[in-house]
């Protein structure tokens, strides 16, 4: 009995099953996308076996290691996210922008007037927001410092990721992103654009997904997205399961959207009188072959 086919990542594209040699004349274009898929499959690969080590603990020269190799590849993970995104965001707005801008515009008030008494109730105020009303956005795992440079009057964006890809996005883990202590260190919306699915452990999920909470303003969003198979593909996932984590860590979910490769969801921030943190365990929703292992857990003590 021959040997079964490696699976490959949620987000990877499937390698093609012939073996035979291309001919010389070839589209070009062909080859460089079956690389870069070859590409992502290491990124993947590296990232679970980092996972596992982590879990292992104490081989602290392995971690190093394989996550130099990670950080060697932080290139790819940007073009993959590209990839996925829809439309030219390495230039400009992709889809999940356009997407997002739609529902902030009729938003935007009730967002600023939300912010305003929060900084009022600390007794300070924050003169940018009171001079001129906008939205203050912070973008984790951004691909360029202009996704929103159209709505700049309206919209003050801060864009982080690990490995940036463009001179305005800032060098950050969000992870250890320090949780603000002054009004003018909370934003109105926080994305999270196709960023919880790279991260290599389901509980480190649920604990970027708190931590983002942590820094949004009241009646804040968090805009969450993923692509399409971590919610109608996955063994521990769906929408209704995402919907239940979303309310565990004090969100309700006002809109959500899917299109052939990703789903969209916008979560606003309840109030902490409002909710009983809880904690969600990995649980088998979708039973069957040919499904993936996504999910996301929360431990509310690991925040």
């Amino acid at each position: 009995m021959g040997k079964k086919p490696k699976k490959l990542p949620i987000t990877a594209t499937p390698l093609p099953t012939t073996t035979k040699a291309e001919p010389t004349h070839a589209n070009p274009h062909r080859r460089r996308k079956l690389s870069t898929t070859a590409r992502i499959n290491q990124f993947h690969a590296l990232a679970k076996k980092l996972a596992q080590v982590r879990k292992a603990g104490g081989n602290l020269l392995e971690e190093q290691d394989l996550q130099l190799q990670i950080d060697a590849l932080g290139g790819l993970h940007a073009y993959q996210r590209a990839s996925l995104k829809g439309g030219d965001e390495r230039s400009g707005r992709g889809a999940c922008g356009k997407w997002l801008v739609g529902f902030l515009g009729p938003l935007k008030e009730e967002l600023v007037q939300a912010g305003l008494s929060h900084q009022k109730k600390n007794k300070k105020s924050d003169a940018d927001n009171e001079s001129t009303p906008v939205i203050k956005l912070l973008d984790i795992g951004a691909l360029n410092g202009e996704t929103y440079s159209k709505q700049s009057k309206w919209i003050h964006a801060q864009y982080i990721d690990l490995n940036p890809q463009h001179a305005n996005v800032i060098a950050q883990d969000f992870f250890l992103r320090p949780i603000p202590t002054v009004p003018a260190d909370y934003f109105h919306v926080v994305c999270l654009s196709l960023v919880v699915n790279f991260v290599d452990d389901p509980e480190r999920r649920g604990i970027m997904l708190m931590h983002a909470r942590k820094f949004l303003l009241p009646k804040g969003l968090l805009f969450l997205v993923l692509p399409l198979p971590c919610t109608a593909n996955s063994r521990y996932m769906n929408h209704e399961r995402l919907k239940e984590i979303c309310i565990a860590i004090g969100f309700e979910e006002i809109e959500f959207h899917a299109t052939k490769r990703l789903s969209y969801h916008l979560w606003r921030r309840v109030e902490d009188s409002e909710f009983a943190p809880t904690n969600v365990d990995k649980k088998m929703v979708n039973d069957g072959p040919g499904r993936n292992n996504f999910s996301i857990i929360v431990k509310i003590n690991a925040n």
